[in-house]
């Protein structure tokens, strides 16, 4: 599979399996790509043979099979130019079959792309709100000793807290894809990217590093949604590609100069606030 093709078929199957819709022509259209065309079975050799002995077959019938036989073995030779090896002519065609059968595809899941999209948004409030729910209940970072004889709703929470992470870390993952086949400008490209997924914070200065270090969190039990909670964040899934907002990494402090009795003492300062945080 060429990436288009296959990163484009692996996003819509992680959607759909959040309860996102896949359109019966795009089903169709894939099922007939990969039957009859990336999956076929094609023995042209053993075709023409049959040709030759089948006394129904005429000449005409053997003379066209074998100039199919003889392309089909000629397109599968390694080809050269200015002597280096650059694929053979059927893995061109196959190449270009696939790109623009992707680019069909593409069209046709566009129709529910933005449906798709509040989908797997509603899913991830949903466990969020779950999530919270919970917190009420129970400290999601408390040690299993700590348990110990507390009312059993209170343990049950405990367990599913844990469970409900982990099904956050994959709706997130989900969310990605879906808002990349719904959005014609941003990309979701990595972990950090994400963070504008659920979260448009407006911290600046070492609050923006506390958002930043709570989003990376990955020693405690529940990982980012435990500290991104402690951090009273309000956490949201984007449910349009319009909501998505980058969120910038903590540029940190500058060094500036003040002059003293006997020259210039150093001081930094937050350089996004100004403000003074040493000396």
């Amino acid at each position: 599979m060429s990436s288009i093709y296959g990163n484009h078929i692996e996003s819509v199957e992680m959607v759909a399996s959040a309860g996102g819709q896949i359109p019966a022509e795009w089903t169709r259209i894939r099922e007939a790509y990969e039957t009859k065309y990336e999956y076929r079975q094609d023995d042209f050799t053993f075709r023409l043979v049959e040709a030759i002995v089948d006394a129904e077959s005429s000449d005409t019938d053997v003379s066209e099979l074998r100039a199919i036989t003889l392309a089909d073995a000629v397109s599968s030779v390694q080809g050269t130019q200015g002597g280096n090896a650059y694929g053979t002519a059927s893995g061109l065609l196959d190449e270009t079959v696939r790109r623009s059968i992707a680019g069909k595809l593409i069209n046709v899941y566009n129709k529910v792309a933005d449906a798709n999209l509040r989908v797997v948004a509603k899913a991830f409030d949903i466990e969020w709100n779950r999530f919270t729910e919970l917190a009420v209940k129970v400290d999601p970072e408390i040690v299993s000793d700590k348990l110990v004889g507390r009312p059993m709703d209170i343990q049950t929470a405990w367990l599913e807290i844990a469970e409900v992470s982990k099904r956050l870390d994959i709706l997130l993952s989900v969310l990605g894809e879906a808002y990349n086949l719904a959005s014609t400008v941003a990309r979701i490209v990595n972990d950090d990217s994400r963070l504008g997924l659920v979260l448009a914070p407006t911290a600046v200065g070492k609050e923006r590093k506390a958002v930043w270090d709570a989003w990376s969190a990955t020693g405690n039990r529940c990982g980012r949604w435990s500290a991104l909670l402690a951090l009273g964040e309000t956490v949201k899934a984007v449910a349009a590609p319009k909501d998505y907002k980058t969120y910038g990494e903590y540029i940190g402090t500058v060094e500036k100069h003040e002059p003293v009795q006997y020259g210039m003492r150093a001081y930094r300062v937050d350089a996004e606030t100004g403000k003074r945080v040493d000396g």
